[in-house]
């Protein structure tokens, strides 16, 4: 079967050469470009626990949902500011179905404020510093002050340029420093990956370009894999149009996966052509490395779009959505590459360079290999050791795009209030419980809360009631609104506290520490933050991507079994790929990352593209029977063209895909060592083994 394969591709060269430029075509015309997505979501957020209490504390609060605009007054005079601030809030809820604004316009009672009055504005800063629904929305050096305009947290409709329109607006006395909210976080994010997919790709080809010139010392060796990797990744952006898959932070890696991958092929090929008998013809040469490559080649294709596919396990849309669209384009650049290469081919004139550095790093691992063969044993052993100190945490922060006014505005406003992801706790008075030992136990739970060191405030109705107290007798004279109180519900059921932290890291920490408190003083309560819910959703991902990887390591055991029909053989493959992986785990724990949605992908994307040289040679020590010093030159070659193409990934705006990018880099650079030292060992072991049993 795979003598008739190569048969067939050597003989119709021209005609599957015009077959896949008609794909191509059909691709081209049909095409159209995708859709960017900024959302940090695409999971089955709705399943999560923290998902209903947001929604039970939208219905009893309408306080989920926000946009934060921190206003920097531009007069003295207190009137202005407040008749601008009005002016403001009639627009936005004018024209924003839904809406409800927040600012100091709003306290002017409790203020004793007059328009007709000459207060200076920071005198009334000063005061609402005093007010207990106030206090939270005033700046720590009382220079400016927060417009919050509040949305259900089902709000769907609403697009940021609504209100970006009314920000543009002038208002006499105000100036609109920052704003912040999940709506321009995903429209920044939008925006950067535009960004990064100008940026990104062209350096990536640049990088391949100067790396195969310094491979192969020849400009048509360039131009041969430049059109491989046009004509193997052009596929991709027809699928995102025809699925219907948006652009977002986790499918835009399938773009960089696939120039890489596009290109592993073809640099084989290239570099079998070129070892060959420069006296025999194009298509005896043909013959010869096609007998070496195209098996290889179509195992690691299939065994790469399974570890893809695998991500279909996933509860997450987006992730299913990168597996699907990689491993189907991973496929068909697999059979373009050799629809095209072998035509092309014979006008490759690459040069033979014996002394080529990639040789002498050959020679180096070959030499070294039992003393690098012991380092990464021991590098494997002590990875499973730290695996159980991996924490999972989703740092929002870490999302918002970097070099942008958002990420300005955002430390501005750490910097003046605190984290801006706000954790919110609803408690529900039982039956028959009084109000008063509510209250009570209230007061204790916020006096808590503020002491631990995380917090940066904490608002609630304990607030309220000191601020009566400060009354004596005419307290009774001082009434908070029954309706839209934010801290307390119409029917005195429900009780809220805001809860604002020094950083957002701190989250997780903090939420089951107010749950261990709420416990202690026997209060049913509901927590809920933007955080948590995208932490939960994401941490039930990431457990999803161990049946991913489970799956992958099952097919990808069965698939080597089947090739080479030896238990222990296909054993020294698995572990000769544990160890690279494994090396993410001390990447992690050494530099204090934690897990999160991008990077626990990392593993699995690392699986499938790590075992295609260890495919490569289990097929030529073991089916062949020939030496690894050829295909030594491709496995260096494509190992570092991983690396390049994954590292480039450090320039994206996006912390994650940073350290997805940096991570899977380093990867491949202990893949190589290990497929060039540790395999080879374990074969050769494994060889004299089985020698000498059977001589026994």
């Amino acid at each position: 079967m795979k003598n008739k394969f190569i048969g067939i591709i050597i003989e119709k060269q021209r005609l599957l050469l015009v077959s896949a430029s008609l794909i191509l075509l059909y691709l081209g015309i049909f095409t159209q470009i995708p859709e960017v997505d900024g959302e940090l979501t695409g999971f089955n957020m709705d399943e999560s626990k923290y998902y209903q209490n947001g929604i039970d504390i939208a219905e009893k609060f309408g306080s989920t949902t926000f946009i934060q605009v921190n206003i920097e007054p531009t007069v003295q005079d207190a009137s202005t500011v407040i008749k601008s601030l009005e002016k403001l809030d009639e627009d936005i809820t004018d024209n924003i179905t839904g809406a409800r604004v927040e600012s100091i316009h709003k306290a002017k009672k409790l203020l004793k404020f007059e328009e007709s009055s000459d207060v200076s504005i920071k005198s009334l800063l000063d005061k609402s510093t005093q007010l207990p629904i106030v206090k939270q929305i005033i700046s720590k050096d009382k220079k400016s002050f927060l417009c919050i305009v509040f949305f259900n947290i089902n709000q769907s409709s609403f697009q940021v340029d609504q209100i970006n329109q009314i920000l543009e607006k002038e208002y006499q006395g105000l100036r609109f420093k920052n704003v912040m909210s999940p709506y321009h976080v995903e429209k920044a994010i939008a925006s950067s990956i535009v960004k990064d997919m100008k940026v990104i790709p062209g350096i990536i080809i640049l990088l391949f370009a100067s790396l195969i010139m310094i491979a192969y010392r020849s400009l048509s060796a360039l131009i041969f894999t430049m059109i491989i990797i046009g004509v193997s990744v052009f596929p991709v952006f027809y699928f995102f149009s025809m699925l219907q898959i948006p652009l977002n932070i986790i499918t835009i890696l399938s773009i960089p996966v696939l120039l890489v991958l596009s290109l592993a092929d073809s640099i084989h090929l290239l570099t079998g052509y070129r070892n060959c008998n420069k006296e025999i013809t194009h298509n005896e040469k043909l013959k010869v490395i096609l007998k070496r490559y195209f098996v290889p080649s179509l195992i690691t294709s299939l065994t790469t779009a399974v570890a893809f596919l695998s991500f279909l396990f996933n509860d997450a849309e987006n992730i299913q959505d990168f597996g699907l669209i990689t491993a189907i384009t991973v496929l068909l650049a697999f059979c373009i590459t050799y629809m095209t290469a072998p035509f092309l081919l014979r006008y490759v004139k690459p040069k033979n360079i014996h002394s080529h550095s990639f040789n002498r790093w050959f020679h180096h691992l070959t030499k070294n290999r039992a003393a690098y063969s012991i380092l990464l044993s021991f590098l494997f052993i002590v990875a499973i050791v730290f695996l159980p100190k991996l924490k999972f945490n989703t740092n929002l922060d870490s999302f918002i795009p970097r070099n942008t006014k958002l990420r300005i505005d955002q430390q501005e406003l750490i910097k003046q209030y605190y984290s801006q992801l706000r954790l919110e706790v609803m408690v529900e008075r039982t039956d028959n419980q009084p109000i008063i030992d509510l209250q009570m136990k209230l007061r204790k739970l916020h006096q808590n809360i503020e002491s631990m060191n995380e917090v940066g405030s904490v608002n609630s109705i304990k607030d309220q009631i000191d601020f009566k107290a400060q009354y004596g007798a005419l307290s009774g004279f001082v009434k908070f609104p029954k309706k839209n109180n934010p801290f307390v519900s119409e029917d005195q059921r429900f009780y809220r506290l805001d809860i604002r932290l020094k950083d957002a890291k701190d989250l997780t920490k903090v939420d089951k520490n107010i749950r261990i408190l709420a416990k202690n003083y026997a209060l049913k309560n509901y927590t809920y933050s933007n955080g948590l819910l995208i932490n939960e959703t994401n941490s039930n991902t990431a457990d999803s991507l161990f049946k991913s990887l489970l799956f992958s390591f099952v097919f990808i055991f069965g698939l080597i079994l089947s090739m080479t029909r030896s238990i222990l053989y296909t054993l020294a493959a698995l572990i000769a790929n544990l160890v690279p992986l494994s090396s993410l785990v001390l990447i992690f724990y050494l530099f204090k990352l934690d897990l999160n949605l991008l990077t626990s992908v990392t593993s699995v994307v690392c699986l499938g593209l790590i075992v295609d040289d260890t495919i490569h040679v289990l097929y030529r020590k073991i089916i062949i029977g020939s030496k690894l010093e050829e295909l030594s030159f491709g496995i260096i070659a494509t190992s570092l063209i991983l690396f390049f193409g994954f590292i480039t990934l450090a320039l994206s705006s996006f912390v994650p895909s940073k350290i997805f990018g940096i991570t899977s880099a380093l990867v491949f650079i202990v893949t190589v060592i290990t497929d060039l030292t540790l395999l080879p060992y374990f074969l050769d072991k494994i060889s004299l083994l089985k020698k000498s049993k059977s001589t026994d």
